[in-house]
């Protein structure tokens, strides 16, 4: 499935071989010689059809001593001189310049921007592969460290080889498509390898040159993880009088090993391609060359995933390495994720990909809650899936890593349809009376949330040693979630902490509803909802005093007073 950067560029019938900003404090840098490192070998392996993660075998690895960081490390350092070979390799001008710019982190790398700063006088030999940059081949892993870092290589042609300086940026601030987590693999698969050599030869249908005349185009490439999704021509701008030549295979090759060095990347990006050619009389095609190519500044984030974008980021690129590196066990993600996680991923993909017709007309309540983003949609969306069928949530899972790792269009009519069909049924599951597992399972949130999350002052006041005291009530019962679809049962608006004392109370005020409490319509559960608010309302959220304890049976009794006059009304 996979190919290594440096051997991509010789695929293919239309192939052939070929192939910014200064440092603030705190940066480093470092002069590097020249020495031998082995061409990787050509290896397609067929990629998994089922799409299939484990989660077992996600590297979270961050320990200097484990094997398969130092692996994963040393293979992110190869992927870089790959892309440094394949696009400045082939110079052979004396005093050609490049600068290349990458992000550095836990391991891994990403290319930022390249750029042609000289282009030097032509007339020197080939370089082997294996004399291209040998000390930094060995020592790039250890001379960028673990931190987050925007490296600056400057690469100058010398006479017997290349000659480079490091330096090394440390940064505060993680860009959003940037990876965290090394990959072990090598490479690209063959379908990012096909995307990048039909984008090529589209683009190269533009590179014509007038006959003894000069051309510059400027294209924007755009992508999503190693996909691309598009590309259009910026600007174009040729002189000369004479007609017009095309360009031959090295110009496809050229943009080929251009755009392969930015595939390594999260999300969505768009990449701005700037090249020029000039023909020389007596020679039969014109010649181009790469000027510069760089990462655009991305769009501000969608405020529906703003402030849950660093966990569904952290999620989406665990399993894309997983993806990738061909994890093959049969364990599902459901086996390492938590529901939580699970939803981030959902609610934060499905915003920042635009993608809400995929959960379909069916689903209004799951489209409205969704399409407003952030933590709050997170959390009620996995509220729902506790509420889910193991089948239903296996269903979910499996479409949706297929989108993550393939991209939405990935995803076949009747899977979409499947998708569909399944958020209905998730919809429909707001109506049905919750089960005593998910009852369970809010009970253990809504104390976990409510005092951790909702309101820890109060926690801070009570005190560890008097929390066994108090409890989280739900203003609307959970006994009554089917009747309000629309209300996150378990969201912070319904959940009040008092003494058990307090909670006590209210619950007799519910229990004194007998049989009546089966035949309760919304608006009379919100009649008794707001009795208890009106006579209990004192005690929430605060810490309870036990000189209270006259008052709060007084507020019992005139609760319980209301709620049996309000059941004579219900009784026929």
């Amino acid at each position: 499935m996979w190919a290594s950067l440096a051997t991509l560029v010789l695929l293919g019938p239309a192939l052939l071989p070929a192939c910014a900003t200064s440092a603030g404090a705190g940066q480093s840098r470092r002069e590097l010689g020249l020495s031998r490192s082995p061409v990787p070998g050509l290896e397609f392996e067929e990629a998994n059809p089922a799409g299939s993660f484990s989660s077992s075998g996600v590297p979270q690895w961050r320990e200097p001593d484990d094997p398969v960081w130092n692996e994963a490390r040393r293979a992110e350092a190869a992927r870089a001189l790959d892309a440094l070979w394949i696009v400045a390799g082939s110079t052979h001008a004396l005093g050609a310049e490049w600068t290349f710019r990458f992000w550095s982190q836990g391991g891994a790398l990403m290319l930022l921007s390249l750029h042609s700063t000289e282009a030097g006088e032509e007339g020197l030999a080939p370089i082997s592969r294996g004399a291209f940059l040998p000390r930094l081949s060995r020592e790039l892993p250890t001379l960028l460290g673990t931190g987050p870092n925007e490296v600056t290589l400057e690469l100058e042609r010398e006479e017997t080889g290349w000659r480079v300086d490091l330096e090394k940026s440390s940064k505060a601030e993680t860009p959003p498509y940037a990876r965290t987590i090394p990959s072990v693999r090598s490479g690209v698969s063959r379908a990012t390898h096909q995307q990048v050599l039909d984008t090529a030869r589209g683009i190269a249908q533009l590179m014509a040159v007038p006959r003894g005349g000069i051309a510059r185009l400027t294209a924007e490439v755009s992508l999503e993880d190693s996909r691309i999704l598009s590309w259009q021509p910026k600007d174009l701008d040729t002189s000369g009088d004479g007609p017009a030549l095309s360009s031959g295979d090295e110009a496809v090759n050229l943009v080929v090993a251009v755009l392969l060095s930015f595939t390594q990347g999260l999300g969505e990006r768009t990449v701005s391609l700037s090249l020029q050619a000039e023909h020389h009389p007596g020679e039969a095609r014109p010649r181009w060359r790469i000027i510069a190519a760089h990462l655009l500044e991305p769009l501000p984030l969608p405020p529906q995933v703003a402030d849950i974008h660093g966990e569904y980021k952290r999620l989406h690129e665990s399993i894309i390495i997983g993806f990738q590196n061909e994890l093959r066990e049969t364990a599902l993600l459901v086996a390492g994720f938590t529901l939580e996680q699970i939803a981030y991923s959902i609610a934060g993909g499905l915003a920042l990909k635009g993608a809400w017709v995929l959960i379909g007309k069916g689903a209004p309540t799951i489209l409205s809650f969704l399409s407003k983003g952030g933590k709050v949609a997170v959390r009620w969306f996995r509220n729902l899936l506790v509420r889910a069928s193991p089948q239903d949530r296996e269903l979910l899972l499996r479409l949706w890593t297929k989108a993550e790792t393939q991209g939405l269009k990935a995803l076949t009519e009747a899977e979409k349809q499947q998708l569909r069909a399944l958020m209905g049924r998730l919809e429909n599951t707001l109506s049905k009376p919750l089960d005593d597992g998910a009852k369970s399972q809010f009970w253990k949130w809504s104390r976990e949330e409510y005092f951790e999350l909702h309101n820890p002052g109060l926690a801070k006041l009570i005190g560890s040693e008097n929390m066994r005291f108090y409890q989280v009530h739900h203003s609307y019962p959970m006994k009554y979630a089917h009747l309000f679809p629309k209300l996150d049962i378990n969201g912070k608006p319904n959940l009040v902490g008092v003494h058990v004392d307090v909670h006590g109370s209210i619950t007799a005020v519910w229990n004194s509803l007998g049989n009546v409490s089966k035949q309760m319509k919304p608006q009379d559960v919100k009649k008794v909802v707001d009795i208890i608010d009106r006579h209990f309302s004192r005690w929430f959220g605060k810490v309870y005093n036990p000189k209270d304890a006259a008052r709060l049976i007084e507020a019992q009794q005139a609760a319980l007073r209301e709620v049996t006059e309000f059941k004579a009304m219900l009784t026929p």
